[in-house]
């Protein structure tokens, strides 16, 4: 494991990595059966990274663990020289899924396929 990362994810968290086909590396964060969340380099572009799968249980949410991994995927992002980051949401998403992006620094990019993508500068 890279232990710049490691350190950046807290012990109350599992932290992976494994290597795909089309992506370079992609970085799984867990916190128990509880809550987790993606993060992988886009294709080749080393600058750009993207953000996907933040699931949190429903008896879970409301404590602060969606946004902890948020915090600690972009700073991954960070340490490996990203310098931004992309997420996708369905086009049928419910509302407050953008809501919540948009608080925290996310912007409206384009809407292609049946997705809206949001990206933020690091």
């Amino acid at each position: 494991m890279n232990e710049r990362l490691s350190i950046i994810v807290p012990d109350t968290f599992s932290f992976y990595y494994y290597r795909c086909s089309e992506y370079d590396v992609t970085y799984l964060i867990k916190k128990s059966n509880d809550a987790y969340a993606q993060v992988y380099r886009y294709f080749n572009d080393e600058t750009a990274f993207v953000l996907s799968d933040l699931i949190v249980h429903k008896d879970s949410r409301r404590k602060g663990i969606g946004t902890e991994l948020q915090i600690i995927r972009e700073n991954i992002a960070k340490e490996l020289g990203g310098e931004v980051i992309n997420l996708w949401l369905d086009v049928g998403y419910e509302q407050w899924k953008r809501e919540w992006y948009e608080r925290r620094g996310y912007k409206y990019s384009s809407e292609e396929d049946g997705v809206i993508w949001l990206s933020k500068d690091l």
